[in-house]
């Protein structure tokens, strides 16, 4: 086309031949000459101009334009410049892109455009239309459109632009369509938890929640609104929710929260709802404590809330109910207490009390108070009693004595009377007067409580005088035949009060005759008379008491005396016994030998019974004993020995008294059970045996026992022993033990858990823990792990492990049991690996025309886990081949390809996680 300068108008005249014409072009606007299709081919063309008036032929120059710039041409009426073949403009093709929300992306838009005739100048890409929703930046050297979206842009727009070739020629106007992918938000859905009363609970609130088109950053979590009775605490890495209930609430609460994904977009709110159980009401338990009569007892806190069982996290106080009747009590609300005893002879005293958590109210506790009864001694005193001469009397000792304890009393020992004997059978004494005594007499007793208690008073007896009447003793006498014989008839003769005696009268004999001068007898047989004569007299004491005897009179020519032989007898403590004296003793006429007198022995009495004598030992006398005896031959003739009594010592049993005492929960003590016990002979006491008690066991050394109660009893229990003095005496006595409670520590078993890397576990580590006391267990500390990071919510624990670890992990926690009872136990975590995806970064490279190009995609793509990475597979680009030997990718374009091509690669790690990226 021979273009036209600006300067001719629209009505100039121009005549030329009908090989061309006159046109304006519609895109440029620029006037010209167009030639027919004839004039193609020829090398050089003439035109002649014609113009109007207005122009001088000469001052208007042409240009001509055929595929370059030619240099202005000659005068009209000068020959043309030669033009070359007719210039294509080049043909821009419409586009589209994707980009995500705030991320710009780079167009190849001349990578559909073509030129027919020559080529696209990239260099010219101008944009036309600017768009509305971001701007574009246009590459100087490559044509590549940078389009950059407003923040906060999303959806699809457009710009326009053309291009030139390398002529020159402009291109139609070409539209870019550019779909913005907006990142969407992710979802919170609600969560629902319980926990109990006072105990915090942690909340993955993200375990159900998730993101369409992304990662949920557990950094982001944000509380939205608050709990109405509760608090809220955020982990700054896990996002774990810790929810504390307000003290002393339950029922539901609610809280919001949002939560954002890796772009920042922001979720709706998730609503988590708690349900925090209520907890039970405290249960009091029953208590026992021990207290000396009379005495004091403070008890320090915990007291009686000691072994009572609350809800964890609250605190117990303790409330009277009934209050004691045996004293004054000072209940305090942390359970410490202080009780003094009003001295009273009881066995307990009772208080009941309720213990409040600052909500409810437990059951009505009972708290016994076990009186240890201090043995208060007895009182005994003095008595008086009376009786006749000879006559023994009972004295009922105990009748005027007390017990302040109201011990039953027995009389333990009793002294000896200076003039009889006192016999001690347990409440009365029996005393006899020696015989003939009368006046005033007296002993000592003691009497015992069985507790060791004591006292000792006095007995005065008085012995009224009573005329006893002589005893007048059969007596015989010997004389030759026709020999009187005096016979002192008083000389065997008694009067029990020492009355002067005188024979008051006499029987005449058969076979002779007797004279009386009142203290004596003359007896003369009848002359010639040989053998035995009798006659009876009456002796007079002068009070009027008389006694008549009969006196055997033997004449005989001469009569040989009996023989008397000592005797020996043995008897035990307190036992008479019959000694038959006359067994050994003989007579050479063998005359019958009776027992004519005796003498009094010092350590008991002795009396004639028949042809034998009746040895009865003072009470508890023991040893050798003596006193002598006659013997007569009836005729005269007399004979004394001595006999020997031995007193063998009989043991009396031991008195075995009860015990009481007390010990701590799992104690063991040595109980002295012999020290309130006794025995009358003084023998050395000893356990003999004992019987096993219901809650606990017993050993036995033989001076003393060690109770030890089972493990975890509290309470009373009671055994007996037998007490034994070594000599066949045994007593049995019942020991009663007060155990009182203590707090037994909590029984923590270790756990162990699994979860996935980079996965929250939560722990019930207290599920296989026990307490004895069955008190309430709460984790009470934990210590960190080496490789993660855990949370104590009181009643189990939330273990996260650290980004990228796998392997096993280990901590310690300590569990309480809210009374000073803690025991420790390990948890070990097994995190199991989960294999992270490699990430591929884009690449590009630069090659020529119909070369090949060697790109190293792997050199700048990672994996999180260390994992060799190989190039899984590769897209077949538009305009060459692609392919891979595993490590790097291997571009060749077409034939007469030129411009930026764009395709993508997936690498892999092997196990499964692959990852995708452009190469440019």
């Amino acid at each position: 086309m021979i273009e036209l300068d600006r300067a001719i108008r629209e009505e100039s005249v121009l005549d030329a031949s009908e090989d061309y014409e006159v046109g304006k072009d519609p895109t440029t606007g620029i006037y010209g000459l167009k030639f027919n299709e004839p004039y193609k081919d020829k090398e050089t063309r003439k035109v002649e101009f014609i113009l109007d008036k207005w122009y001088q032929a000469g001052d208007t120059r042409i240009a001509i334009k055929a595929g370059k710039d030619v240099e202005i041409g000659e005068p009209l009426t000068g020959p043309l410049a030669e033009e070359e073949e007719q210039n294509t403009p080049p043909a821009a093709n419409d586009d589209e892109a994707t980009t995500e929300a705030g991320n710009p992306v780079n167009i190849d838009v001349l990578a559909n455009d073509s030129d027919s005739d020559g080529f696209i100048n990239r260099a010219s890409v101008a944009i036309v239309k600017d768009p509305q929703e971001g701007t574009v930046n246009v590459n100087p050297t490559t044509g590549v459109i940078t389009y950059t979206p407003n923040p906060d842009s999303c959806g699809s727009e457009y710009f326009e632009y053309t291009i030139e070739d390398d002529d020159g020629a402009v291109s139609d106007k070409a539209r870019v369509t550019v779909t913005i992918i907006c990142n969407e938000p992710p979802i919170a859905r609600d969560d629902e938890a319980a926990t109990d009363q006072n105990v915090s609970v942690g909340i993955n609130v993200l375990g159900n929640d998730e993101d369409p088109d992304g990662r949920i950053d557990p950094m982001t979590v944000t509380i939205t609104e608050s709990p109405e009775s509760g608090s809220v605490s955020v982990h700054p890495t896990t996002g774990v929710i810790t929810y504390t209930p307000a003290p002393r609430t339950c029922g539901e609460d609610r809280f919001a929260y949002t939560v954002a994904d890796d772009d920042g977009a922001v979720s709706n709110e998730g609503e988590v709802t708690v349900l925090v159980i209520c907890a039970p009401p405290p249960v009091a338990s029953d208590d026992l404590y021990t207290a000396a009569e009379g005495g004091t007892i403070d008890i320090d806190s915990p007291g009686v809330l000691a072994n009572d069982r609350h809800a964890p996290m609250t605190e117990l106080t303790a409330i009277l109910v009934d209050d004691v009747k045996h004293g004054e009590l000072t209940l305090n609300p942390d359970g410490s207490f202080i009780y003094v005893h009003d001295g009273s002879e009881t066995e307990e005293d009772v208080f009941t009390y309720k213990a409040n958590d600052g909500i409810n109210d437990s059951n009505a506790a009972t708290v016994n108070i076990a009186i240890t009864p201090t043995n208060d001694p007895p009182v005994a005193n003095d008595d008086q009693g009376s009786t006749d001469e000879d006559t023994t009397v009972r004295i009922d000792v105990l009748a005027n004595d007390t017990d302040p304890d109201g011990d039953r009393l027995s009389v333990d020992s009793v002294g000896r009377p200076d003039n009889g004997t006192a016999v001690n059978n347990g409440r009365e004494i029996a005393y006899t007067p020696d015989p003939d005594f009368n006046g005033i007499d007296s002993f000592t007793y003691v009497v015992t409580d069985g507790n060791g208690g004591s006292d000792e008073a006095t007995v005065t007896i008085t012995v009224n005088p009573i005329n006893d009447p002589p005893f007048a003793q059969d007596d015989t006498a010997g004389t030759d035949e026709d020999t009187p014989v005096v016979i002192q008839i008083l000389g065997n003769d008694l009067d029990p009060d020492g009355d002067q005696l005188t024979i008051q009268s006499v029987e005449q004999p058969a076979n002779g005759w007797v004279d009386n001068n009142e203290e004596w007898v003359t007896y003369t047989p009848d002359a010639d008379f040989n053998g035995t004569d009798t006659f009876a007299y009456t002796v007079s004491d002068g009070n009027g008491g008389t006694a008549i005897a009969e006196v055997t009179v033997s004449v005989a020519m001469v009569n040989e005396a009996p023989t008397a032989q000592d005797d020996a007898a043995t008897t035990g403590e307190d036992m008479p016994v019959t000694v038959s004296v006359l067994d050994n003793d003989s007579d050479p006429d063998e005359d019958r030998l009776t027992i004519e007198s005796l003498t009094r022995p010092l350590q008991g009495t002795a009396v004639r019974s028949g042809d034998a004598i009746i040895y009865t030992p003072t009470r508890d006398s023991t040893g050798t004993d003596s006193f002598t005896y006659t013997v007569s031959d009836g005729n005269g003739g007399t004979a004394t020995a001595t006999v020997e009594i031995t007193i063998a010592p009989i043991n009396d049993p031991p008195v075995g008294r009860d015990d009481t005492t007390a010990t701590i929960e799992d104690t063991p003590i040595v109980i002295d059970v012999l020290v309130n016990d006794s025995d009358v002979d003084g023998d050395i006491l000893t356990v003999g045996s004992v019987t096993q008690p219901d809650n606990g066991t017993i050993v036995n050394d033989g001076d003393a026992v060690t109770y030890e109660p089972d493990p975890g009893f509290n309470g009373v229990d009671r055994f007996t022993y037998t007490v034994a003095d070594g000599n066949g005496g045994t007593a049995t006595a019942t020991v009663t033990v007060t155990v009182t409670p203590t707090n037994d520590p909590p029984i923590a078993q270790d756990d162990s858990a699994v979860t996935d890397e980079g996965t929250l576990v939560s722990i019930p580590v207290l599920d296989n823990d026990s307490d004895l006391d069955k008190d309430f267990l709460l984790v009470e500390s934990i210590s960190q792990p080496e490789h993660g990071s855990v949370l104590n919510t009181k009643t189990a624990i939330s273990y996260i492990p650290d980004a990228g670890f796998s392997g096993v992990d280990s901590f310690t926690y300590v569990v309480s049991d809210g009374n000073g009872g803690t025991e420790t136990a390990a948890v070990t975590v097994s995190v199991a690996a989960v294999n992270d995806p490699p990430l591929a970064q884009g690449d590009g490279a630069v090659t020529d025309e119909g070369t090949p190009v060697t790109i190293p995609v792997l050199s700048n793509d990672t994996d999180p886990d260390g994992d060799r990475l190989t190039v899984e597979s590769v897209e077949s680009p538009e305009h060459g081949v692609a392919s891979s030997d595993g490590t790097d990718v291997i571009y060749t374009p077409e034939a007469g390809f030129s411009g930026v091509e764009t395709f993508s690669y997936t690498v892999s790690d092997g196990r499964g996680g692959t990852s995708t990226a452009d190469i440019v």
